[in-house]
């Protein structure tokens, strides 16, 4: 069944961020109008989101120009365009400005990476070595990327990915397709490895009971693009030691077949452990590339106001509103020590949200807080975040006192600062 309109709206805009209305319209044959109606449609799903005034681009929701550049949080003004201060409400300082306020360094095909948080700063090195990876022709070069949970893994090895299609690495010019990526937990069968095995090099039908037909595995889905195997250490070994054939010579068999089948790929593994301990040393020696990836206590102060920023702006697109957050939330938050490193951060910052937003919905009349607001009348209609808002296992995981002796961001506590949807 071929793709939607919608559908291919979207994967244009997905390899080509920033794109608006009249670019996908005319690269994809379609009128104007209807392209419009799809982008504004994805756009209040939260898939993309919008840049600009006429023309309004659109980029995918996380990866638009400037929503990640770390800056130091005492010596930037707020962008021209950047709200004004709301109620009690102070102008953000530089590292929890709106994006769209600074330049990036990279620009074009580095833009993919550029969007991720710390790529000019505490992670720059990790980032040249997976463009340098990605880049090496003719299908890259195979990867590990290991580091604690929710230091960002997957998300790299995406950013990997969008780096291929926006450098036509693969052949993908000549082949006139999009580079497939194909991801697969090996968690989600590591106590059946028969299965796993399956599921990753598929199999002829009689191979084993249940297997009625021939079916083709992740290997051939991923022909020419990107395999992605999460938490790699689950793979066993004699799944290690099948992934040797494929790497050293590019073959591989589907289980219960005994011709050779051949496949160009990039296989990207990531892992939470350490990988002398759970990968057998053949196949380490077979990934030339490892990228380790810090933890978010590792990382300078400004990516953290950056990330915390973020994930605000996210939530004030997603719900039209304006968040605010007062002085005394943010110190806590800097001073949280995140065991599951940014995803703990991301989804302690949602809960306080959820909460602000239960508290507008029981200020407001049945139904008020949920419509959409008029152009202009959204002033009196914030989010906010304040110290009791914020979850008791924040207050138990108190660490990294030594922040609020940082001479930067002094002052900076002492304040409310408000995040408005700059796609308003």
């Amino acid at each position: 069944m071929g793709m939607t309109r919608e559908e291919r709206v979207k994967a244009y805009v997905e390899q080509h961020p920033g794109s608006n209305a009249q670019d996908v319209a005319e690269a994809l044959g379609l009128h104007r109008s209807g392209v419009s109606a799809d982008l504004n449609r994805l756009y209040r799903k939260g898939i993309l989101v919008k840049q600009g005034k006429r023309p309004v681009r659109f980029y995918p929701a996380g990866s638009e120009p400037g929503n990640s550049c770390p800056v130091e949080a005492d010596d930037q003004e707020m962008p021209r365009r950047g709200r004004q201060p709301d109620q009690d409400g102070e102008p953000l300082p530089a590292a929890l400005q709106e994006p769209g306020g600074g330049k990036h360094k990279d620009a074009h095909n580095g833009s993919v990476f550029g969007c991720i948080i710390g790529s000019n700063g505490s992670i720059k090195a990790q980032i040249q070595l997976a463009k340098a990876a990605v880049a090496y022709p003719p299908y890259g070069l195979h990867t590990l990327i290991t580091g604690e949970t929710g230091v960002g893994k997957s998300l790299l090895a995406e950013a990997m990915w969008r780096y291929s299609v926006s450098i036509e690495a693969f052949g993908s010019s000549k082949h006139g397709r999009t580079p497939p990526f194909v991801v697969f937990s090996c968690a989600e069968y590591a106590d059946n490895p028969q299965l796993l095995l399956a599921q990753l090099f598929g199999y002829v039908k009689g191979a084993f009971t249940g297997a009625n037909e021939n079916r083709p595995g992740l290997v051939e889905r991923a022909q020419g693009g990107i395999l992605f195997l999460d938490e790699i250490h689950r793979l066993p070994p004699t799944g290690q030691e099948l992934l040797f054939r494929l790497i050293d010579k590019g073959q591989f068999r589907r289980i219960g077949e005994m011709q050779d089948r051949s496949a160009n790929l990039m296989i990207i593994g990531a892992t939470t452990e350490t990988p002398s301990s759970v990968l057998l040393s053949a196949f380490r020696r077979r990934i030339p590339v490892h990228v380790e990836l810090p933890r978010l206590a590792e990382r300078p102060v400004s990516e953290r106001l950056s990330l915390i920023a973020h994930f605000l702006l996210q939530e004030a697109n997603r719900l039209g509103l304006p968040v605010q957050i007062s002085g005394g939330a943010l110190k806590m938050f800097m001073c949280f020590d995140c065991v599951a490193n940014i995803g703990d951060l991301k989804n302690t910052l949602q809960l306080c949200c959820a909460k602000g937003y239960l508290s507008l919905l029981s200020d407001s009349q049945p139904g008020e807080a949920l419509a959409e607001p008029e152009k202009g009348e959204d002033a009196g209609r914030v989010l906010k975040i304040n110290i009791e808002d914020v979850p008791q296992r924040v207050y138990e995981r108190m660490q990294n006192m030594e922040v609020l002796q940082d001479p930067r961001l002094s002052s900076v506590f002492n304040h409310v600062f408000c995040i408005r949807s700059y796609t308003r």
